[in-house]
């Protein structure tokens, strides 16, 4: 995996002098960097400044793609004239207006009753934190110690089996999500923004995807060599994204980098 800093040359090349260029972005881990407390995960402002300045530019379409709910990301990037895609593609927030829910009228109900089985179910150990989602839950346990964390995983699957019909166990680092199983996930909405981009008509460059996470490895796989796709972290371990950068710090020079190339 190459450093996507040593392509840069090819990519302006790929880019051309015209066309539509499409940048999507996973948040935590990527835009901003993870934290023991989701809840406080901030876009630092020099991140925040050159994606609205990108969002601004007519070649450019900017999205935001993230398991975090549609009222959180809107509140913690605060950009206009972005594609939010949030709930892991469960709710769109579109930059004309326009919001989507892919969920009916059942899953509330559903919703309260996987919730009162998480209560009663998960083990009651330091550092757990149950976060409760509009579109689901995600059980963090990145402070707990690492003994414990089979317990809490087990718990999490029992209770996945037990609702198997409508929910699915989505991994993280160092999380784990119960989610509605309606056959959406960030791959199928990334693939669902690029089609109706490409419906517009028009020149349009291979999209760029920037991710961290376990979620994120099914997009890189679906763009495959269609699309840069860039893993955010170390460059070891195994992941099907083409290029790396280190940190979202890293992230927020490259896009500087674009800001500066693309004038």
């Amino acid at each position: 995996m190459r450093s996507f800093w040593a392509v840069r040359a090819s990519f302006e090349e790929a880019l051309g002098a015209k066309g539509r260029v499409v940048l999507l972005f996973d948040f935590d881990g990527t835009l901003a960097p993870i934290v023991l407390r989701p809840e406080r995960a901030r876009l630092s402002g020099r991140a925040r400044q050159v994606l609205q300045y990108l969002a601004g530019r007519p070649r450019f379409t900017v999205g935001l793609v993230t398991g975090r709910s549609l009222a959180d990301i809107r509140r913690r990037a605060r950009l206009d004239g972005v594609v939010y895609v949030a709930s892991h593609g469960l709710e769109y927030a579109l930059p004309d207006g326009r919001r989507v829910s892919l969920l009916d009228r059942k899953w509330p109900a559903i919703l309260r009753q996987v919730r009162r089985r998480v209560r009663q179910c998960l083990p009651k150990v330091p550092g757990l934190r149950c976060e409760f989602k509009p579109h689901g839950l995600a059980i963090h346990y990145r402070q707990v110690g690492p003994s414990r964390v089979p317990r809490i995983l087990r718990a999490a699957h029992r209770i996945g089996k037990e609702f198997h019909a409508a929910i699915r166990l989505q991994q993280g680092k160092k999380v784990v999500e119960l989610l509605p199983d309606v056959g959406v996930t960030k791959a199928t909405a990334v693939r669902a923004i690029l089609a109706q981009l490409a419906s517009r008509g028009g020149r349009a460059s291979p999209p760029v995807y920037f991710g961290d996470d376990l979620t994120d490895e099914p997009v890189f796989r679906a763009l495959g060599r269609k699309g840069w796709t860039v893993r955010v972290g170390a460059a070891r371990g195994r992941t099907a994204a083409r290029f790396y950068l280190r940190s979202p710090a890293a992230v927020a020079r490259w896009l500087e980098w674009l800001r500066e190339a693309t004038v």
